[in-house]
């Protein structure tokens, strides 16, 4: 076999890969293929071997590099072909066009541009200020504190899954009587003043003291509570339903009291919600009324239901941009003497036509919801994989019910971990269990506010 001789233009040594190799006689058939499949062969080792020996230089000079730089920061700058930008002297109006932006977004994303520099800090509004017109934070919901006591609370957003730790002095002379999209209606202790708070931006929104001047008019009782919110004017105003009861109860930023409207008859309000910046409550049958803050203030039923005996409770959920209706019903056996949830029906609340319409739906796609007496929430399981798509968690609604999950794709239930005894069949176990608090977990005992407001988990599923 003869070995092949690589011949370049100045010699063997000069080209180290010809395009051509020749031999110094007939080469052997056999070797011929193998010689040519070779050469690309060849071209690989030697750059591999370039690039290892191109290491072992860098390893050997970076020590003695790293310690010039630490000495000389200077020299790095030196070096760059392009001088680093600094961000501190972006322009101020493209700056406010950006804080806008994320204004109109989040107002916490606003409060973080603020945060990188003191150029950018003072070129924006102080979210603080009297003058500033701030969106509600409605993807944010405060956690339980799990009865810490402390003034410091956790918020967590729906959509993205961040966490914030706040602290919230106003707690101390306050306690929370209702929350909704993101703001927090606390009342003070001693003088029964009703305030809006902000928990971002500590800002306070004076509203008219909720006394118990009559039966409806009593923070205890407070079931529900909605927030409609203008960014022209700042102005906000707040819904408030109360627990059985045909009236409800409206109040403008700077308003002397609170106004009660005309009783409805054969309707009992139980959930309420601010949808494109109109007022909408539902009764424990589904029908669903629009809330006119007017003057006067009006409730005027645009859905109406026949009555059903078996429906326990019905629902207003905002979900993926979409207004639904849910519907809870119950099974009551009379010699167990107890009552179980059954079913789930899922509306959507056509607002297109002249006149409202409910639309069955047969699937909440990646969505879930979250019921429980006073609020609901939805959010998107494909964000959150230990959440069940297309799931309804649901709390206690009566002292013999109990919670879990409903499938909505077969219409079966799940027990949540937690309960003693089954999901249909028995009594809903009440003993506290100490263990880890899931996200679910949160998120169901959120909608409950009498716990929840109290900073401990909801007693009724954990």
């Amino acid at each position: 076999m003869i070995a092949p001789i690589h011949l370049g233009k100045h010699g063997a040594k000069a080209n180290r890969f010809p395009n051509k190799i020749r031999f110094r006689a007939n080469p052997d058939p056999l070797f011929f293929p193998i010689s040519i499949l070779s050469q690309p062969l060849t071209r690989c080792c030697y750059k591999f071997g370039e690039a290892k020996h191109k290491r072992k230089q860098l390893r050997r000079t970076l020590p003695n590099r790293t310690a010039s730089i630490m000495k000389k920061p200077h020299l790095l700058h030196e070096e760059m072909k392009e001088p680093m930008v600094d961000w501190s002297m972006l322009c101020a109006d493209l700056l406010r066009e950006i804080a806008a932006f994320l204004l109109a977004g989040d107002v916490v994303d606003y409060i973080g541009l603020r945060s990188v520099c003191k150029a950018w800090r003072s070129a924006t509004a102080d979210p603080r200020g009297a003058t500033f017109h701030a969106p509600p934070p409605r993807s944010w919901i405060m956690l339980c504190s799990d009865g810490d006591g402390g003034k410091f609370r956790h918020f967590f957003h729906l959509s993205t899954g961040k966490s914030l730790r706040l602290r919230l002095p106003e707690l101390d002379h306050h306690k929370i009587i209702g929350c909704a999209d993101g703001l927090l209606l606390l009342q003070d202790k001693a003088t029964a003043a009703v305030r809006l708070l902000n928990p971002f931006t500590n800002s306070l929104t004076h509203l008219p003291p909720l006394e118990a001047t009559e039966d409806e008019l009593d923070p205890l009782r407070v079931t529900s509570a909605a927030v409609t919110f203008s960014f022209f004017s700042g102005l906000s105003t707040v819904l408030l339903s109360f627990y059985h009861s045909q009236r409800l109860a409206f109040a403008n930023v700077g308003d002397g009291s609170w106004v009660m409207t005309d009783r409805l008859e054969n309707f009992h309000f139980t959930s309420t919600l601010c949808y494109q910046g109109r007022f909408y409550a539902t009764d424990y049958n589904g029908s669903i009324a629009v809330c006119s803050i007017g003057p006067p203030p009006t409730v005027t039923p645009v859905v109406v239901q026949s009555f059903d005996l078996h429906v326990m409770n019905s629902y207003l959920v905002e979900s993926a941009g979409d207004l639904l209706l849910v519907r809870r019903y119950y099974s009551c056996a009379i010699s167990g003497g107890f009552v179980d949830t059954s079913k789930f029906q899922v509306f959507k609340v056509d607002l297109s036509g002249r006149a409202p319409r409910l639309v069955l739906m047969k699937s909440l796609g990646d969505r879930a919801l979250f019921l429980a007496q006073d609020r609901t929430l939805s959010v998107s399981a494909k964000d959150f994989p230990g959440i069940r798509a297309n799931s309804i968690y649901f709390g206690v609604c009566s002292l013999q019910d109990s919670a879990g999950v409903f499938h909505l794709e077969d219409g079966s239930f799940e027990s949540l971990s937690y309960h003693q005894g089954s999901m249909h069949g028995g009594k809903a176990g009440k003993e506290l269990l100490c263990r880890p608090f899931s996200l679910f977990d949160h998120l169901l005992c959120y909608c409950e506010h009498e716990d929840w407001s109290k900073g401990v988990m909801y007693s009724g599923f954990c």
